[in-house]
C-alpha cells in the first residue's frame, strides 16, 4: 500500500469569493485538484483523502471522482469540535483525517495549490524512502516565485540548518514585490530565494499524534476567536522545538501556482496551457 495523499479542501475562499478548489485551470478544465492528484499517482500515490466542509463534500466527491486515477475518501472537518463558521485551521484539518491515517505514510497539500511533479516526487522519495517515526518533512520553494502581482499573500519563510533540518518556519504577512523589485513583508525585506512553505508536507502516522496533543492544547484559550487558526507550520515549530519531531526540508526546482484572488485565474490558466500544451 503506497503512501496517501491529503488534500486540504475545506477552505472558504473568502478573497477568491467562491470554490477556488474546483475552479478549471487546465487545457481540459482541469481543476488544480485534478493536476495535483495525476502527478500524485504518477508518483506512486495509492489514494486521496480530501478534507472538506458537509456543505461542500457532495460537489468535491462528485468531481474527483469522475476524474481521479486513485481511490478517494472524505474526512470532515467540521465533525471534528468546536463548531466554528471560519474552519479552525490546517492542524485542525489534518487532525480531523486522524482515523483515516494512522496506518500509513502520507502527504499534506493545499487542494487551490499547483506543486508541479518535481515536489510530488520529492514527497514521495522521502515518504517510501527516509521517513522514521516523529519525522516529517517540507518541500519548500523559490519564495520570488511564488507571489501575486494582484495583491500581498502571506508565506512561511523556513530557517533550515546546514544538515537540512527545519529550525523554525515564520508567517510573513503582506508579503509583495515593490516597485524596485525589492520583496517586503511586515517582517521586513526577504530575498527572492528564501525557502517558501507553501503547505506541501511528508508525514510518518506517528506525527498524527503529537499534532493532536499540539491541537489539543492550543483550543482552549481560542474558544471564542472567531479568526486564529491553529496551522500546521506554527505546530512543527512547536514539536522541533521541544524536540519531539525533526523536520527534513527539501528544496524543489518545480514551479508552483496557485489562485489567491479571482484574478489569479486567468493568468494561471494561460501558464498551464501553456505548460501541458500538446
Amino acid at each position: 500500500m503506497g503512501p496517501a495523499l491529503v488534500l486540504l479542501a475545506a477552505g472558504v475562499g473568502r478573497r477568491y469569493g467562491g470554490l477556488k478548489q474546483l475552479a478549471p485551470v487546465g487545457p481540459d478544465r482541469e481543476s488544480i485538484i485534478d493536476l495535483t492528484i495525476v502527478d500524485a499517482a504518477a508518483a506512486g500515490f495509492t489514494e486521496v483523502v480530501a478534507i472538506v466542509r458537509h456543505s461542500i463534500a457532495d460537489e468535491i466527491r462528485s468531481h474527483i471522482e469522475q476524474r481521479s486515477p486513485i481511490p478517494l475518501r472524505l474526512a470532515f472537518q467540521d465533525d471534528l469540535p468546536p463548531s466554528r463558521p471560519k474552519p479552525w485551521g490546517t492542524a485542525h484539518a489534518l487532525v480531523s483525517a486522524a482515523p483515516l491515517l494512522a496506518d500509513r505514510p502520507f502527504a499534506v497539500a493545499n487542494a487551490d495549490d499547483y506543486y508541479d511533479i518535481d515536489g510530488i516526487r520529492r514527497l514521495a522519495e522521502w515518504l517510501t524512502g527516509k521517513r522514521r517515526p516523529n519525522a516529517a518533512c517540507l518541500v519548500a520553494y523559490r519564495l520570488g516565485d511564488t507571489l501575486s502581482d494582484r495583491g500581498t499573500v502571506s508565506r512561511g519563510i523556513c530557517e533550515v540548518s546546514d544538515d537540512g533540518h527545519l529550525r523554525r518556519c515564520v508567517e510573513n504577512l503582506k508579503i509583495a514585490r515593490d516597485a524596485d523589485g525589492v520583496i517586503r513583508s511586515e517582517n521586513g525585506v526577504l530575498a527572492d530565494d528564501s525557502a517558501a512553505s507553501m503547505n506541501l508536507f511528508g508525514f510518518d502516522p506517528s506525527v498524527l499524534e503529537l499534532v493532536r496533543a499540539e491541537w489539543e492544547a492550543w483550543i482552549p484559550n481560542k474558544l471564542d476567536d472567531a479568526e486564529d487558526e491553529c496551522r500546521l507550520p506554527e505546530v512543527l515549530n512547536d514539536l522541533v522545538s521541544s524536540g519531539a519531531a525533526t523536520v527534513d526540508v527539501m528544496r524543489t526546482t518545480g514551479t508552483w501556482m496557485g489562485i489567491t484572488y479571482t484574478e489569479d485565474l486567468a493568468p494561471t490558466q494561460a501558464a498551464l496551457a501553456h505548460r501541458f500544451a500538446r
